[in-house]
């Protein structure tokens, strides 16, 4: 256990050392002084040394080049633990009490903006652009949208600010989805009144990246027809963004999101072929999965034993999800047999593959315990 812990703080360490973003270890009043010298906005990272979200912030966000290009030039950035040194006092003169909570001001200490909770690092500069546009703020941004405003800065902010609504009013798992299928369905209608050469403008790619979730939706079929139609500095962005979709349509069918349909995933899998999407190999090893061969309990478990290996981290997730949909009605030793399949791979699983296996491991079993 203390191998494992300090392979995870040297990763994390690591990989602060090496962030695109440039957080300066400074005190919060050299922080404001820098900014108002710079002219520039501050932001700080509110975080915990327990806090989960926080690490994968770190891990995932920070360090990408995007972000740190964003920053970089608007910020002067530094991260506060709210349980060490002046983190302490920092914390309650700005009423922090979740992580990380990522707040903004000005060097006169006025507060432009927080979000609380993870970000990707669109999500993140997304927010970050709210807070720092005054025409993205919260009530203007409702009374341009409502005034009849269709700006692509404009949809995106407003879009992402509806998505996380449910927070701060109803955190329940229908709130959630009701949510999600109203914000989708505002960025849809947005989409469906674009002309052909705005589907292909970079301003409106958010709408690809994160509101399209289905090989089945418009905005997917328009990118599969349209590929080789956008700028050719924009084409590698289009592949990696059909691939994304198409990867999550896979998923769908291995966590049992979508009915097995062996004529519709005959459809995906000659897509991938012709789009030549399978670059590293990831839609191979998931089809040998979804093989309508497969689909027997007997030839799954096979599956598992010889390739399990081969799925990446969310592939193996979603596939364990699944065998408890696609064999809910097996008898008690054809799951036991499954589960057994699966405990044969523990060992050199993910951490995250390990979170997912000891909790279908025992329902597989039959266990009601953990």
């Amino acid at each position: 256990m203390k191998r494992i812990t300090f392979i995870l703080l040297a990763t994390v360490i690591t990989l602060m050392a090496t962030a695109q973003t440039n957080f300066r270890a400074i005190s919060y009043k050299e922080a404001l002084a820098a900014a108002k010298t710079e002219n520039k906005l501050v932001f700080i990272d509110f975080f915990t040394d327990w806090c989960g979200p926080c690490k994968r912030m770190a891990r995932e966000t920070f360090p990408q080049k995007s972000v740190g290009d964003y920053m970089n030039g608007k910020f002067v950035s530094i991260q506060v633990n709210a349980e060490k040194g002046e983190g302490v006092a920092l914390a309650k003169q700005w009423k922090v009490d979740a992580y990380p909570t990522l707040v903004v001001i000005t060097s006169e200490e006025e507060e432009t903006g927080r979000c609380l909770g993870f970000r990707s690092s669109g999500a993140f500069i997304t927010e970050l652009e709210k807070m720092r546009n005054p025409e993205l703020r919260t009530d203007r941004m409702i009374a341009r949208y409502k005034a009849g405003e269709r700006d692509p800065q404009l949809i995106q902010a407003y879009a992402a600010y509806l998505k996380d609504s449910h927070i701060d009013t109803d955190n329940t798992r229908e709130a959630y989805f009701k949510t999600r299928d109203m914000v989708n369905k505002m960025v849809q209608d947005y989409y469906a009144g674009l002309a052909d050469a705005q589907k292909r403008s970079k301003e409106n790619f958010f709408v690809y990246r994160s509101y399209t979730a289905s090989v089945n939706e418009a905005p997917a079929k328009y990118l599969v027809a349209n590929r080789q139609r956008f700028a050719p500095e924009l084409r590698a962005e289009v592949d990696s963004i059909i691939g994304e979709i198409y990867k999550m349509e896979v998923y769908f069918y291995l966590s049992g999101e979508n009915a097995y349909d062996a004529a519709k995933l005959k459809t995906i899998g000659q897509t991938v072929k012709q789009l030549k999407l399978d670059k590293n190999g990831r839609f191979k090893a998931a089809f040998l999965f979804l093989q309508p061969r497969a689909q027997k309990p007997e030839a799954m478990a096979e599956a598992i034993d010889k390739h399990f290996y081969e799925l990446d981290d969310g592939y193996q997730a979603g596939l364990m999800d699944g065998l408890m949909k696609h064999f809910k009605s097996a008898d008690p030793a054809t799951k036991k047999m499954l589960a057994r399949s699966l405990r044969n791979k523990l060992p050199h699983m993910s951490l995250e593959s390990i979170y997912t296996a000891v909790m279908i491991i025992p329902q597989l079993e039959g266990q009601t315990g953990h």
